[in-house]
């Protein structure tokens, strides 16, 4: 298989990787070693025999930027993305080398800000000129795995408590880098359980208050009775509430349209979806959230990271037959975070919340948007 082939394989199969409201927001632009040494060197690495250079970034024009906090989904995101390219193609046989780009650094020349499109660089992998044989079984291995992710929104079995917290070991054949100040925690007991539920539901209506944030989100519904791979981003409305016939569906599409939300919140509508969220968290095995205790000056790097840290829980959940529902609403605005870091005395910032567990039933309706990926050639 060509060199480009093989790249192609590996960014048509990271498409799987999850992203906030299904943007797909990642970009990849692929250089020539002779131009980008003299018009990028974004990490000022060493030249070498190289046959490409690879920039994984984010698309400015598909990013979603109603909230300051967005910048960090949007980065994690890139992140599940970049680890899942990475690892596709070195279990092709691809010599790579993965180097994150420092925040604020910039092209060398014009020319190469110009060929950089509408990227911003968060990642650069250097491709060698030697290839090692491919690792076929891992490959089908991680393949299989991601292709049976899902974000589920159900109810999840809830298991004995006191028991031991099962270990869910890493799954990922290779890691950009260390996650370093990040760290996981995991809640599997009734009483916390209960309060994080409770908080959930009490905050969870501020998704619909925010009125430029919840325009930005309801142009990623689907209303239509489209289900199966569906070419595209964004989510179906029953991937939210499970099959729908189709009056239902415009019913609502018509009350959750940002110029008659204020209306349908004033009879309830809001409140009744915070609280169907809060009892989801309430019928959850375990919580989990991420945090980083690392500097201010360091966190665009290693909110990259944090996405790689994320899609390693996920993936091994489902090597495990378990599923993850990210809980972002208590993220987005900082100082309702703030509450839930206080709640649980959590003395560094959360950048990623969710839900863990065993689905009681799968959904009976499968959706899979997502949108090719072509590396530019530049």
């Amino acid at each position: 298989m060509l060199l480009a082939e093989k790249i192609k394989r590996a960014a048509d199969l990271a498409r799987l990787a999850p992203s906030s409201h299904n943007c797909q927001p990642w970009q990849v632009c692929s250089f020539e070693p002779d131009f980008y040494f003299t018009h990028l060197d974004l990490v000022a690495g060493a030249h070498r025999d190289l046959r490409q250079v690879l920039v994984l970034g984010l698309d400015r024009e598909r990013c979603l930027t109603a909230l300051p906090s967005l910048r960090r989904e949007m980065r994690m995101s890139a992140g599940a993305f970049a680890t899942l390219f990475y690892n596709f193609l070195r279990l092709q046989g691809v010599m790579v080398e993965a180097r994150l780009v420092p925040e604020h650094s910039a092209a060398l020349t014009e020319l190469g800000a110009l060929q950089l499109h509408h990227c911003e660089p968060l990642l650069v992998l250097l491709l060698g000129a030697v290839e090692q044989a491919p690792q076929a079984e891992a490959l089908a291995r991680l393949q299989q795995l991601v292709e049976s992710r899902r974000t589920l929104r159900t109810p999840y079995k809830r298991p004995v408590r006191g028991g031991p917290t099962p270990s869910l070991p890493t799954v990922l054949p290779y890691r950009l880098q260390d996650d370093g100040p990040l760290r996981w925690t995991h809640c599997d007991n009734s009483i916390d359980i209960e309060r994080l539920a409770r908080f959930v539901g009490q905050y969870a209506e501020r998704d619909f208050s925010d009125s430029r944030a919840w325009r930005e989100t309801y142009r990623y519904i689907d209303f239509s009775a489209r289900s199966g791979a569906i070419e595209g981003e964004g989510f179906n409305i029953q991937q939210l509430t499970g099959p729908l016939p189709a009056w239902k569906r415009w019913a609502y599409r018509a009350a959750l349209a940002p110029a008659l939300l204020p209306l349908t919140a004033r009879f309830g509508l809001t409140r009744n979806i915070a609280s169907q969220l809060g009892g989801l968290v309430r019928n959850s095995a375990a919580l989990c959230y991420l945090s980083y205790a690392g500097s201010p000056a360091r966190a665009a790097e290693q909110q990259l990271l944090a996405g790689e840290a994320m899609l390693d829980l996920w993936l091994a959940a489902t090597d495990r037959g378990m599923a993850l529902h990210p809980v972002s609403v208590v993220l987005q605005h900082s100082e309702i975070r703030e509450r839930l870091e206080c709640l649980l005395a959590e003395p560094d910032e959360i950048w990623f919340f969710a839900r863990l567990g065993e689905p009681i039933q799968p959904p009976t309706t499968e959706f899979r948007y997502r949108r090719a990926v072509s590396p530019l050639a530049c």
